[in-house]
C-alpha cells in the first residue's frame, strides 16, 4: 500500500513540477542530495521514528 501511495504522489509530482524542474534542475539535485545525507545520518546515528519511517519507505521504494 505504501508503494502505491508513493507511486501516485510521484506521478502527480512529476506533472506538477515539470516546468520548475526544467528551470531549476540544480535545486532539485541539491534536494535529492540533502535527502540522501539525512538518510545516511539516520542509518548511522538514528532519527526519530516520525522522520525515519517515511524516509525509509521513500528511499527503499
Amino acid at each position: 500500500m505504501d508503494f502505491a501511495i508513493i507511486l501516485a504522489v510521484t506521478i502527480v509530482g512529476c506533472f506538477a513540477l515539470r516546468n520548475p524542474l526544467k528551470a531549476l534542475p540544480v535545486a532539485f539535485y541539491a534536494a535529492a542530495i540533502a535527502i540522501d545525507v539525512v538518510y545516511v545520518y539516520g542509518v548511522f546515528f538514528g532519527l526519530t521514528r516520525a522522520i525515519w519511517i517515511p524516509l525509509f519507505v521513500l528511499i527503499q521504494n
